[in-house]
């Protein structure tokens, strides 16, 4: 799961959060004013600081969010710059520059994920409800055309952490739907008809133990996973009886998808001796009796992870003995095949889904490793295009142009990716600012620019303030003095 909580220590816990609903009423005051006056950006500072002292105030997130819908058509992602005017330490704060990132954008549907995420963490689960709406309608937009089972069951676990009960059901059976013979989705639903028949009685807060059924969940969630540990180790025979129910379908029905889907996903999760090997046999057996291509998909991505064991256990021998020559082979030689595979199946989903951005910049990543430049320039270019890939798929376009010495063109892609990051992002700037002074430095060489070696020499700066430690930035500081020194 990709969205977790963790709480902390009791010897670390964070003092209790306490509102202060007076403080924010001046800021959702002057918010209201401003936004009148269409200074919307500023309006929206505004009610985002008041937030952080009113975090419970549904009618200032409705409003934030009315301000939101009319900046949309002339908005763009936040700036590092404008969250620092909002940051602060608590669970609290973090939410509101969550929601500060995502009204800025909100078709983001990630970042609308990432608040809801952080609405768990900090305890809002009013605003969550608020919230979860409209983030189930976004994942339904975005679910359309490529659906995910993964995505669906993080959105479960996001609506469960703030009750939103009839969300999380919904995308309960979404996930079920794609993946009809997974038992814990089956187990999962039914606890959440149990929650959504709960919160309609209005006695959500008097079931089972402290914590009200939210808690009941969890501690019915653990037991069905010592369950399912107990079948898998021999103690029960569950699995057993439906993996030969599932073969039993899937020989008998050799025209359906779910009983294609059930076998194979059931041999998959299982993954004992040859059961990865059975999972892809049966997958392409799939696809070549009805042509659907998820089941080559699913297939493919097995044999990816095969061979990314493979090269992972290479590198960690070598890691163990890094002068050993013939482990150095080995590691080179799985990162190839790994590689080469991926390539292969890329282009070919490239062909199949060519609106797919996102298999653009998987298959961009794959041709810079193999050294194919220009054919990830392509595909980099193609993935810009959509707002959540533009700071990869700029910062590594801008690599690729680098490679091939193209060093202006680099500067360009490096400084559009900065320009696009936002707070959900920070960890890339350092990187693609020592990509920006690297190329800064080559271009002041070619075209004897003693403005270019000044401009690397400041980025330079920069990140020894930020972090002297990083990377050869040193050594890179003492050299692009010199590059000042000797360009004037």
């Amino acid at each position: 799961m990709i969205f977790g909580w963790r709480k902390g220590e009791s010897g670390n816990a964070e003092k209790p959060f306490e509102p202060q609903p007076e403080k924010a009423r001046k800021f959702f005051e002057h918010a209201r004013t401003v936004g009148a006056a269409d200074q919307l950006d500023y309006s929206l500072k505004l009610w985002a600081n008041g937030l952080k002292f009113d975090p419970g105030n549904i009618a200032a997130h409705q409003g934030m969010y009315e301000v939101a819908c009319k900046f949309h058509e002339r908005s763009s992602p936040a700036a590092s710059k404008d969250l620092k005017e909002i940051e602060g330490p608590g669970p609290v704060d973090r939410m509101v520059v969550a929601e500060y990132v995502w009204m800025r954008d909100l078709n983001n549907v990630s970042a609308a994920m990432r608040l809801m995420e952080a609405a768990g963490k900090a305890g809002q689960s009013s605003f969550g409800q608020w919230l979860a709406p409209k983030l189930l309608n976004m994942l339904r937009n975005a679910m359309a055309k490529k659906p995910q089972k993964k995505v669906w069951v993080q959105a479960v676990d996001l609506f469960s952490e703030v009750e939103a009960w009839n969300e999380a059901f919904a995308c309960g059976e979404e996930a079920q739907r794609l993946d009809p013979g997974d038992g814990a989705l089956e187990q999962r639903r039914r606890q959440l008809t149990a929650a959504r028949a709960i919160q309609q009685g209005g006695y959500q807060q008097n079931f089972g133990q402290s914590g009200g059924f939210r808690a009941q969940v969890r501690d019915t969630e653990k037991q069905r996973q010592l369950e399912a540990a107990n079948s898998i180790s021999g103690a029960g025979g569950s699995e057993e009886i439906a993996m030969e129910k599932a073969k039993k379908d899937f020989e008998d029905n050799p025209m359906s998808p779910e009983a294609i889907n059930r076998y194979g996903s059931l041999l998959r999760k299982r993954g004992q001796g040859d059961d990865e090997a059975k999972a892809i046999d049966v997958f392409m057996t799939g696809f070549k009796r009805i042509n659907e291509y998820r089941f080559k998909m699913s297939a493919d991505d097995l044999r990816i992870a095969q061979l990314r064991r493979a090269e992972r256990q290479a590198r960690e021998q070598l890691e163990q003995a890094p002068d050993n020559a013939q482990l150095q082979m080995n590691q080179e030689a799985a990162r190839t095949k790994l590689l080469e595979l991926e390539g292969e199946i890329y282009r070919e989903r490239v062909q199949k889904y060519p609106t797919n951005r996102e298999m653009k910049a998987d298959l961009g990543r794959i041709e810079f490793e193999l050294g194919k430049y220009e054919d990830a320039m392509a595909a980099f270019q193609a993935a810009k295009d959509d707002p959540k890939l533009k700071v990869n798929s700029a910062w590594m376009l801008g690599r690729c142009f680098s490679k091939e010495g193209w060093h202006s063109e680099a500067v360009g892609e490096y400084k559009e990716a900065l320009a696009a990051i936002d707070a959900t992002q920070a960890e890339k700037e350092l990187d693609i600012k020592y990509d920006l002074m690297l190329a800064l430095m080559e271009l002041a060489k070619l075209e004897k620019s003693g403005a270019f070696a000044k401009e690397a020499a400041d980025i330079c700066s920069a990140i020894v303030r930020k972090n002297i430690g990083y990377k050869d930035v040193r050594a890179r500081r003492k050299e692009v003095d010199e590059l000042v020194r000797t360009l004037g």
